[in-house]
């Protein structure tokens, strides 16, 4: 990098900072297939001479994100030095994507007189530690109960930590049906990496998630290349199909709970004799949307030695977003029987965490469908939450502590959510006193807990959600081909 004809016009410490983030731009270059970027493959073959799904994803997006990251520090600098240009060195030019062409291809569709294979092309981040990843995973499990086909396709990051359970599926997209366990910001360079013939032709479905009443306009064209959207609550539905007419389909997650938990409190340095209320989220989540902070309040509230309770705090990626972590510190210092847990735990660890507590805690602003919350409910965890978004679905009086609230703008842009969107802001007192209630009854704690699992267990299960897409594979090849693809075009991503 030069900065204009003058190297001195700039102190040494900043030229030796810009060398080093340069280098840094080649060393990620130099770590995949091609030294220039822009020269990178977008389809990558493995060892096997299959189409690579998951690399060819992660490279197209690394390919994007390096590009921004490039131009936004250098611009930056550009306009910061009078008469100073920037000049990115030819051999890592980054060049501009061509503009996507619509192109019909009618020889693409399945013929009238073909026989549909009965099964699904599951696609999605099988080993993402996260909740898209706990999605297809979830699917995958439900799949297997009902004895329905499926391939596996990933598309995690290559170096992603695995969360995988099951390894024993073919991979490839032989069946009629892709199912994209990816959101809509993401379906679009998923389609782009993927080979042509993997999708067209195909019936393809989104399976997405949102956190809002409002659904994005900017990820309209998420919607081109799909068939039909299907989602996990009745809000994200409504979140849909309030932007664009189409058909969407809730089928909730489902929980399986492990038959034998083997760690006890003292395993996470938790008390023994003390009732405990867990917290648990990810700062990738956003912190302003799990809001923790009204978890903390609500039980600063109470005398917990008194009722003899206990608040546990656990945090997944605490590093991410440290203003926060300071703030929930901060928070609870001088707040006696809090106990803070940030280490990465395996997901057999995170159900022997949630059994040993008492109850959940999710004061949330808002939720697609708060899986931590459905959790709970089937290993008979009563749950005090937030009473709105996606989470109502599967929450009553009878079978858990649906909290108050009143519904306050978003504040600011907060990464995918604008400012002046629309989510809840929970009553801390109300709350309160559903966990005072909890811990002070027993007899109202058990009926609660008893009637959460046996909700959980019979509309969560992987069985039960397994037959409910079952019914709708059934519905979709049960249709002529001509029904169910039209005059359909294409973008072409090439």
């Amino acid at each position: 990098v030069r900065y204009g004809d003058e190297e001195g016009a700039l102190p040494a410490q900043e030229i030796e900072r810009s060398r080093r983030e340069l280098e840094l731009v080649r060393q990620l270059a130099s770590n995949q297939t091609e030294p220039v970027i822009a020269e990178l493959p977008v389809s990558i073959v493995n060892a096997n001479g299959r189409h690579d799904m998951r690399r060819s994803v992660w490279i197209r997006q690394s390919k994007q994100r390096l590009k921004q990251y490039v131009l936004k520090r250098f611009r930056r600098r550009e306009s910061e030095i009078p008469n100073a240009g920037v000049c990115i060195e030819p051999a890592l030019s980054i060049a501009e994507p061509e503009p996507a062409a619509i192109v019909s291809l009618p020889d693409c569709r399945v013929q009238e007189d073909t026989q549909l294979e009965f099964g699904v092309n599951l696609i999605g981040g099988f080993d993402a530690v996260s909740g898209v990843g706990q999605s297809v995973r979830g699917c995958a499990s439900a799949l297997s109960a009902e004895g329905i086909p499926f391939s596996e396709n990933d598309i995690t990051h290559p170096k992603s930590s695995s969360e995988r359970v099951d390894d024993n599926h073919q991979k490839d997209t032989g069946y009629p049906i892709n199912l994209f366990h990816v959101n809509a910001d993401s379906i679009v360079p998923v389609l782009a990496a993927m080979p042509p013939s993997e999708w067209k032709g195909k019936y393809n479905i989104g399976y997405w998630h949102w956190e809002l009443p409002q659904f994005p306009v900017k990820f309209a064209p998420s919607f081109d290349n799909l068939d039909e959207v299907w989602t996990c609550s009745s809000f994200i539905r409504d979140a849909i199909t309030d932007l664009r007419e189409v058909p969407v389909t809730v089928i909730p997650h489902p929980v399986s709970p492990p038959d034998r938990l083997k760690l006890s409190r003292e395993a996470f340095g938790l008390p023994g004799e003390r009732f405990l209320f867990l917290v648990m989220f990810d700062t990738f989540s956003y912190v302003e949307r799990k809001n923790p902070f009204a978890a903390i309040r609500a039980f600063a509230e109470l005398d917990a030695e008194k009722l003899g309770i206990g608040l546990v705090i656990k945090v997944l990626n605490p590093y991410w977003d440290c203003r926060a972590a300071l703030k929930i510190e901060n928070m609870t210092k001088n707040l006696p029987y809090c106990y803070l847990l940030d280490e990465t735990l395996s997901r057999e660890h995170v159900w022997n965490l949630q059994y040993s507590c008492d109850a959940f805690v999710s004061l949330h602003r808002s939720e697609g469908f708060g899986l931590g919350i459905a959790e709970h409910m089937a290993l008979g965890k009563p749950v005090v939450a937030t009473n709105w978004s996606g989470n109502v679905d599967i929450m009553t009086s009878e079978n858990s502590c649906p909290v108050e609230y009143q519904l306050v703008e978003v504040p600011e842009n907060l990464g995918p959510y604008e400012q002046g969107g629309i989510w809840a802001d929970p009553d801390i007192y109300h709350a309160a006193s559903f966990m005072e209630r909890l811990a002070a009854e027993p007899e109202y704690y058990a009926m609660i807990g008893q009637r959460g699992r046996e909700y959980a267990l019979t509309h969560l299960s992987p069985s039960a959600i397994g037959a409910q897409y079952r019914r709708e594979f059934e519905r979709i090849l049960g249709r002529s081909p001509s029904e169910k693809w039209g005059d359909r075009v294409y973008a072409n991503f090439a």
